[in-house]
């Protein structure tokens, strides 16, 4: 038992490259959205 709850908060906080690709997925998905819509995504 106490492994699985230590194994636990790993897997929960994603590494800094997986939050990266998560990212970059998450905005191509919202131009892909704006796009389907005719809106324009703000950006930096």
């Amino acid at each position: 038992m106490a492994q699985t709850e230590k194994a636990q908060p790993s897997r929960l906080i994603p590494s800094p490259k997986a939050l990266q690709k998560a990212l970059v997925q998450s905005a191509k998905q919202a131009q892909r959205m704006a796009d389907a819509f005719g809106l324009v995504v703000p950006s930096v």
